[in-house]
């Protein structure tokens, strides 16, 4: 219970940007640290960390911030940016489930989810079609590199959100780190159940080959800067890892 109160109280904390002309220019997610460092978090579509925005926005210590759930960052002159990324083959599952090419139980797609019939079928045949030009989920190399004049300095695993946010708040000299972060995990757990595409342990259940060679070639060719950039395994069983 105190898990599930710690959850609804970050959910209930976050607010809405205020308008950028009112913002002094800034647009996106950032803030001042205690330390007067400014930061910023750059968030790929389809990574699955949403609990970061959450616990982001929410302003109980006073420091001077705002979070959105958008992809964009400008203005604020950040000193320290930072953004999580996760594999493209789950990206790609992600926004299948989200766009309902895939219908799993509640949205939620994961190593033991079993699909309906033909669905494996219907995604491969999705990802064949796609038209890159016209597919929303950009490259996360876009977000580390200068984006609107800031780059990240601090690139973070959807696999490890927690420890990366440890990372962060201690760089950025936040105290209470350990309170925060058992609010922050409380939340995490939560969001990414509920998150297309980054739910449950491998090795339970029924295992889904979703991608087949054809299919993982072109995600492949698509996101071949991340796979470079971040070190991930270019064998799509391994996309939940």
């Amino acid at each position: 219970m105190a898990a599930l109160a710690a959850a609804s109280s970050l959910v209930a904390t976050f607010r809405p940007p205020k308008d950028a002309a009112s913002n002094g220019g800034c647009r996106g997610c950032h803030g001042v640290a205690p330390s007067g460092a400014r930061w910023a978090y750059m968030m790929p579509q389809h990574v699955g960390v949403d609990a970061v925005v959450y616990f982001l926005g929410d302003d109980a210590d006073g420091l001077t911030r705002t979070c959105m759930g958008g992809h964009f960052y400008e203005g604020c002159g950040a000193t320290f940016a930072f953004t999580f990324v996760a594999n493209p083959y789950r990206r790609v599952l992600s926004a299948a489930a989200l766009q309902k090419v895939i219908r799993p139980p509640g949205g939620v797609v994961g190593p033991s989810t079993a699909p309906k019939a033909g669905e494996v079928a219907k995604f491969r045949g999705w990802v064949a079609k796609l038209r890159w030009n016209r597919f929303y989920v950009a490259p996360q190399v876009d977000f580390t590199r200068a984006f609107n004049g800031t780059s990240a300095q601090y690139v973070g695993r959807a696999t490890d959100v927690v420890g990366g946010m440890r990372h962060v708040l201690e760089t950025l000299g936040y105290d209470n780190l350990e309170e925060r972060l058992a609010q922050f995990a409380a939340h995490a757990t939560t969001d990414m159940k509920n998150a297309g595409g980054f739910v449950a342990p491998a090795g339970e259940g029924v295992f889904t080959e979703w991608y087949d060679d054809e299919t993982a070639s072109k995600v492949q060719q698509r996101y071949h800067a991340d796979f470079r950039a971040f070190n991930y395994s270019k064998d799509w069983r391994r996309m939940w890892e």
